[in-house]
């Protein structure tokens, strides 16, 4: 596994438009140090990103991503798990009708 997936630029890049000043986004800052996962925590969780870094996700074996964001290696595999998964808010209002 590639510790940046392809498309991982484009993703921040897109992810960045999303994000706002808010308390939610001040503490994820403060929680995830790599600026960049945390903006895509955020474009993809929004007022969820908090929990979500408590979360035993099966994706990862049941760890927390709060765990895996300790290390470079789990860094790498929350960058997979965040480009990899459809359930961005983002994804969902493709599909909405015009």
């Amino acid at each position: 596994m590639e510790d940046f997936p392809k498309g991982w630029e484009e993703v921040v890049k897109f992810m960045r438009t999303k994000w706002i000043d808010n308390d939610i986004t001040r503490e994820l800052s403060r929680r995830v140090s790599d600026p960049e996962i945390a903006v895509v925590i955020w474009g993809c969780m929004e007022d969820d990103s908090l929990p979500w870094l408590d979360y035993k996700m099966p994706a990862a074996g049941r760890k927390k991503p709060i765990d895996l964001l300790k290390s470079e290696k789990g860094r790498a595999e929350i960058r997979w798990i965040l480009i990899s998964n459809p359930w961005w808010p983002a994804l969902g209002k493709r599909s909405e009708p015009n």
